[in-house]
């Protein structure tokens, strides 16, 4: 076999191996692009989104203008549309004043008894008749927290007697003392005049602290036992 023969058949092998190389790789590319993206990952969920958080979150907003729950049904992102119904309800029960609509919030998102505190909360800062329309533990609450305001508000202790339970009077009157009387009257003012042993505690406490010129923050105060003197100090 001569020289150029040899040459020949070392070129067409070498030829061949690049074309197959070539085969090679492009199936190889080509199978990495079939490769399925990874999903995104919302909250403690995986979920394949085709539309971007902007996008859903225009699409929540848009729906919860219309007031209806209807709207939500459009929004097939589970955790989106859970956001749109939990938004929907709560802006329902704060306008209209009726509790029964927190009863559609998922309670895990949003608390339902988070949402019918601020309904309860709204209705107490209007009138007593307002509270009227709720029923059992939610009336009484709201009943409560009209006549703790309205004590503070028109400067009358005696509308802490219209409330329910020793604990919540108590607590009414106590919160009227700190505000109406204690404040800015620390050292006149009389301790006995609170009601329970630990308010009281702190309100001897506090005067002492005042009476020797000491200056109230997190660390003088850090023995107090009421939220409402712990309040005071910061």
């Amino acid at each position: 076999m001569n020289t150029k023969t040899v040459l020949i058949i070392f070129l067409v092998i070498l030829a061949l191996v690049g074309i197959s190389s070539f085969l090679f790789l492009s199936g190889f590319f080509e199978k990495t692009s079939e490769i399925e993206k990874p999903p995104v990952v919302i909250g403690d969920k995986k979920e394949e989104v085709t539309l971007s958080e902007q996008e859903l979150q225009k699409k929540v907003s848009d729906a919860v203008k219309t007031s209806d729950f209807s709207s939500c049904e459009s929004i097939t992102d589970e955790f989106y549309n859970i956001v749109c119904i939990n938004n929907i309800a709560l802006n329902l029960a704060k306008e209209t004043g009726e509790i029964s609509h927190c009863q559609k919030i998922d309670g895990k998102l949003m608390s339902v008894t988070d949402c019918e505190g601020e309904v309860i909360s709204l209705l107490s800062r209007s009138s007593s008749d307002a509270c009227s329309e709720l029923e059992g533990d939610a009336k009484k609450q709201c009943t409560n927290n009209f006549y703790s305001q309205d004590a503070l508000k028109n400067g009358n202790i005696e509308a802490c007697d219209n409330i329910s339970g020793k604990e919540q009077i108590d607590s009414c009157r106590n919160n009227y003392f700190v505000n109406k009387e204690f404040f800015g009257n620390e050292q006149n003012f009389s301790c006995d005049l609170f009601e329970g042993e630990d308010i009281v505690s702190d309100c001897e406490y506090i005067k002492q602290e005042i009476s020797q010129g000491e200056t109230l923050n997190d660390l003088s105060c850090v023995n107090l036992k009421t939220s409402i003197f712990l309040h005071y100090c910061i």
